[in-house]
């Protein structure tokens, strides 16, 4: 026990009397014993749950204390996240400070496979891509699992101390690129606008997938498809295929202001056969900005031995690979192509001979 010796105590006697009063103080000395203190003092970085000897929660920096009934050597038992520690102190029959410093290593997952993960052990957490993860975990083997779509990824660590984790593995995948020359909108599997030799990178979404893939995409107002195996590694898939672009050269003779084409056996004048592929103007890029000029303004013309190209993606309504092509002058003039057949990039000069 511990012993205080207090001088608190104040007797005081009065005794009275009618012609005076008389006091008298007198001091008494009283002994206390306690017992001695014990302060616990959580530095461990982390919240800690004491389970010995007494039960507390303890904040980063914070403390708790009691008064043991044994004043020797002392078991402070507590536990991080369920990680139990053990840590002693002799008290000696004083008052005495135990700081508790021990901690379960971290163990930090980074993610390094450039898709967002699932991790599964040893905890559950969605990691981004180039995001990371921190887990407390006993010293040992841990095992990390994660998904990745429907793709399952495990490995195992030895942990001793702190130490950082990189995820790398991950599905395999297509590396699209943008090889046609225009401005192309993929459609399935997934949804992006590319630029001409832009790529983009999409993963295989599920082992039970079928490993052939279709790739789907727009060019101007066409459709197209590709086809290609993903199986266990990487793949690349180059898209070249576009509708083709008409080359008119202007050998008339004279001064070209109209250009029409047409499906063979439809009319001059209705549906695509009446735009002017003079008036339709694109953006640097190759997208179609504007299909037909307002009425009555001047959409431009073609100067004897000039050429030009335009491409048959931004005309909706032609069909097949075979056209008729028409070229007006003023006063009245055409130069007419009958039947071209034109399944790629194509060039066509008019003369004087390609008058109706």
């Amino acid at each position: 026990m511990i012993k205080i010796t207090t001088a608190l105590l104040l007797i005081f006697v009065s005794f009275g009397f009618m012609a005076c009063d008389t006091i008298e103080r007198k001091t008494i000395t009283v002994s206390v014993d306690r017992h001695p203190v014990l302060t616990i003092v959580n530095q461990t970085g982390h919240p800690v749950t004491i389970t010995a000897p007494l039960s507390s929660t303890v904040a980063v920096g914070s403390q708790t204390s009691i008064q043991p009934t044994d004043t020797t050597q002392i078991d402070v038992t507590y536990t991080i996240e369920g990680i139990p520690f053990t840590e002693q102190v002799a008290m000696n029959n004083a008052d005495a400070t135990i700081t508790l410093t021990r901690r379960p290593p971290t163990l930090t997952v980074l993610n390094q496979t450039g898709h967002p993960v699932t991790l599964t052990a040893p905890g559950p957490s969605n990691v981004a891509a180039e995001a990371s993860h921190d887990f407390l975990t006993p010293s040992g083997q841990v095992d990390i699992a994660y998904f990745i779509g429907g793709f399952s990824f495990n490995q195992r660590v030895t942990v001793t101390d702190d130490m950082t984790v990189n995820l790398t593995e991950r599905p395999p995948g297509v590396t699209i690129i943008n090889n046609t020359g225009v401005f192309i909108t993929l459609t399935s599997p997934i949804s992006r606008n590319l630029g001409i030799g832009d790529s983009v990178f999409h993963l295989r979404q599920s082992p039970a997938d079928n490993p052939l893939h279709t790739i789907s995409y727009t060019a101007g107002r066409l459709q197209l498809h590709e086809q290609i195996n993903i199986n266990n590694v990487d793949v690349t898939l180059s898209l070249t295929r576009r509708p083709p672009s008409i080359t008119v050269v202007n050998n008339t003779g004279v001064t070209v202001t109209n250009v029409f084409i047409r499906n063979p056996g439809t009319a001059w004048g209705s549906g695509v056969a009446g735009i002017n592929v003079l008036g339709i103007q694109l953006y640097d890029d190759g997208r179609l900005a504007r299909l037909q000029p307002p009425p009555g303004s001047l959409v431009g013309s073609i100067l004897n031995t000039e050429r030009f190209t335009f491409w048959t993606g931004h005309l909706d309504g032609l069909t097949g690979g075979v056209f008729d092509i028409r070229l007006d002058a003023p006063g009245g003039v055409s130069f007419v192509m009958n039947n071209v057949a034109v399944t790629s990039d194509v060039t066509l000069p008019f003369t004087q001979a390609h008058r109706p």
